[in-house]
């Protein structure tokens, strides 16, 4: 049986939720992990979906970066390395795309990548104790930038971290920030 790190489920009322579902690394993002990403877009666009939720399972919605496939990327040719960005820079397109409403459901911590899969998202709804950040900012310290494509919103920040209680400051990803009883 092949092993999957992404789960769909179809809802009766035609709404999607695909869970990334890789708990024991903080649901982090491998070559594979984001072709799986892609194929699971393509199925869901296919059906003609109402809505399209995304999480992550276990405690994270998604650590970026999966350390092992850095460690095998770190060796790739110059054109493997443009290959494996457009890779995810694909998936994140076609998220983007989707012709529905896409909910991001953050119940944890969301770096790099996790941050990138949010942007993309048209709403995001995070637990008061989700934490954000890009790591990319200690490596190159310069302004970095959190963009929503589907909302035409931006939001910059020079800092490495932030968590919901200040999201506000992540114009892109949380406009609207309130507490909630409840976690999903």
């Amino acid at each position: 049986m092949k092993q999957t790190a992404i789960k769909l489920i179809r809802g009766v009322d035609g709404f999607f939720t695909l869970t990334i579902a890789r708990p024991t690394v903080h649901n982090a993002l491998s070559d594979a992990v984001i072709a799986e990403i892609r194929e699971t877009l393509h199925v869901v666009r296919s059906d003609l979906p109402r809505g399209l939720f995304l999480r992550g399972e276990g405690k994270s919605f998604c650590a970026g970066a999966d350390l092992e496939w850095m460690k095998r990327a770190s060796s790739y040719s110059k054109e493997e390395n443009i290959k494996d960005a457009m890779g995810l820079s694909s998936m994140l397109n076609e998220l983007s795309e989707l012709p529905c409403p896409t909910v991001a459901l953050v119940q944890g911590a969301a770096i790099g990548g996790g941050v990138g899969i949010i942007s993309c998202c048209d709403v995001a709804i995070g637990v008061e104790k989700a934490v954000f950040a890009l790591a990319e900012v200690r490596l190159i310290n310069s302004c970095v930038c959190a963009a929503n494509p589907r909302s035409g919103q931006i939001g910059f920040d020079t800092r490495n971290h932030r968590s919901l209680r200040n999201a506000k400051n992540w114009r892109g990803l949380f406009p609207e920030v309130f507490c909630y009883w409840r976690t999903f």
